[in-house]
């Protein structure tokens, strides 16, 4: 395990040391602050919660680092989840660390965000290292492991889920779109075995209400073939 997580950290260290040997000027510090609210919450093909959810998001960005907090509750049910993410981000490669919890609403008692022994925790750590080719060609590769948490077997073994993406933006007719596909090389949280989870196009806009102020819309067709589902998820940004 500790090899393991020497292995995971190594990129964010070593660009934490070429950020500091290139930055010649103090960072500068902004704070953001925004919500979703979405029709399903869908992630990486995978259905979390059919209802109605709210999705909101706090960060900060000091230079090239990144941290903050997500969260999605839903509307009608008991769907409750709160992540914790930082990150670095150079010349188009992000390397980020995330903690996924999630939790029922219905039973508080079996739930405990402070407790993080392994085997028994509801946490779940992953690394993930992006790269983005830039605006003459917008294609993004995502490549993100699970290295510790409840990411675990029948027999309590951490199956080290991985995921990888690939996706290409583009606009057309005043719209921005983005196309994607995800999957997994072996059998973990994504799927029982290597397999295609994420298929898709979503296509977003601006959408004025007055003068002053509009309103991001997305709208996103998605494909999980492995499970042979089909999603249409809508999204507006507040």
């Amino acid at each position: 395990m500790k090899k393991f997580l020497l292995l995971i950290m190594l990129p964010f260290v070593s660009m934490l040391a070429n950020g500091q040997e290139q930055q010649e000027e103090p960072a500068n510090t902004s704070f953001y602050l925004n919500a979703d609210i979405v029709n399903r919450y869908l992630w990486r093909g995978l259905m979390y919660s059919s209802n109605v959810n709210i999705q909101p998001t706090a960060g900060i960005t000091a230079g090239n680092f990144f941290a903050g907090a997500w969260g999605s509750y839903a509307v009608s049910d008991k769907y409750a989840e709160v992540d914790f993410f930082m990150g670095y981000s150079m010349s188009g490669l992000t390397f980020t660390v995330s903690d996924y919890y999630t939790e029922d609403e219905t039973n508080f008692a079996n739930f405990d965000h402070f407790h993080f022994k392994s085997g028994t925790t509801n946490h779940a750590l992953e690394g993930s290292l992006s790269y983005n080719f830039g605006a003459d060609f917008p294609l993004t590769l995502t490549a993100a492991t699970f290295f510790y948490g409840n990411d675990r077997n029948a027999d309590g073994e951490n199956y080290y889920s991985t995921y990888f993406e690939g996706s290409y933006a583009f606009d057309f007719s005043s719209y921005n779109f983005s196309v994607f596909m995800g999957g997994t090389p072996a059998e973990g949280l994504y799927a029982p075995g290597a397999a295609i989870i994420n298929l898709g196009l979503t296509a977003s806009k601006s959408v004025p209400v007055n003068e002053q102020i509009s309103i991001p819309v997305s709208a996103s067709l998605v494909s999980n073939p492995k499970a042979e589902d089909i999603f249409f998820i809508v999204k507006l940004t507040l």
